[in-house]
């Protein structure tokens, strides 16, 4: 019995596994291969605030608009994150590894740059998923960051993302902390089925012997 037990155990925790959230892409742009040449050390952002700012190189799978897309990094230069620049800044990467029919979330950390009061516009999109997002500067330094999430269902293995931004203002968004990953309730494998299948199987089985062996 304690063997049928274990067999039921591990197919409940690989069933369990297979049910939750998986990660299938990340990125924080804090890799030295975005950091392009010098465009400011003088300046700010709402949420860094004393604020670097580099051009972006084309890294990690990533295409920018890199005449006005831009890397901004605290003054110390340990995190990174990517601004869209008024009027025509823009990023879009291929993500791959999806599963058909699978639901993903989206989520990122919204931020602004250095236009205090003014008012800035981010738009996305990825598989059928399209988003505005209509944002104001703040303060220098005094914003954590809005961590904004999206739904999508995935039509093949692979889809564009993309960020642009379409501001009237001087006013810039900073995304950064960008995530997707598969909604919990994804159909676990079939081996972990077959492995349940099998426990509930031998549990079965004992219980059909121990009735034989009483009735004789």
């Amino acid at each position: 019995m304690k063997l049928i037990a274990n067999t039921i155990a591990a197919a409940l925790l690989l069933v369990g596994t297979a049910a939750g959230a998986a990660t299938v892409y990340s990125e924080n742009f804090n890799a030295p291969g975005f950091v392009g040449s010098l465009l400011s050390n003088a300046d700010t952002s709402d949420r860094f605030g004393p604020t670097t700012y580099f051009f972006i190189n084309d890294f990690g799978g990533w295409t920018f608009n890199t005449s006005s897309t831009f890397l901004a990094t605290p003054i110390e230069g340990e995190d990174g994150a990517l601004l869209l620049n008024e009027t025509n800044g823009s990023a879009s990467r291929l993500i791959t590894g999806l599963t058909i029919g699978t639901n993903y979330t989206l989520s990122f950390l919204l931020s602004g740059d250095n236009r205090p009061g003014q008012a800035y516009v981010l738009n996305g999109g990825i598989a059928g998923l399209a988003f505005t997002v209509n944002g104001t500067d703040g303060a220098t330094g005094t914003n954590p960051g809005s961590l904004l999430s999206y739904g999508f269902t995935a039509t093949s293995t692979s889809h564009l993302l993309n960020f642009s931004e379409s501001s009237a203002t001087e006013a810039s968004p900073i995304i950064d902390n960008i995530s997707i990953a598969s909604v919990a309730g994804v159909v676990p494998e079939p081996a972990s089925w077959a492995l349940l299948l099998a426990g509930f199987g031998m549990v079965g089985f004992a219980a059909r012997r121990r009735r034989a062996a009483i009735a004789a």
